[in-house]
């Protein structure tokens, strides 16, 4: 779920730079001094969590939606299954 959520920010965020969505507040915060991007552990976490040291808050906005709406999809479908099995 984390990966994919990182897959729309980054959409969010080339739509952005095109200028067909806008970035409300660009940079929203800027932790590159913290941990870049170009770093080791930065690499990893963008490849794999879509991980950005400064996010507008449109591509903050769009992750948080997204993690908050799949995982209230996933267990309001979850919760039957269990009452079936009782």
């Amino acid at each position: 779920m984390l990966f994919a959520a990182g897959l729309v920010a980054h959409a969010v965020h080339e739509l952005n730079e095109v200028g067909l969505i806008p970035a409300l507040i660009a940079p929203l915060w800027n932790i590159h001094h913290v941990l870049d991007e170009s770093s080791f552990i930065g690499e990893v976490l963008k490849a794999l969590f879509g991980y950005n040291a400064d996010p507008s808050l449109s591509e903050a906005l769009a992750y948080l939606a997204y993690v908050v709406i799949v995982g209230a999809v996933q267990l309001r479908l979850r919760r039957p299954a269990s009452r079936l099995r009782a």
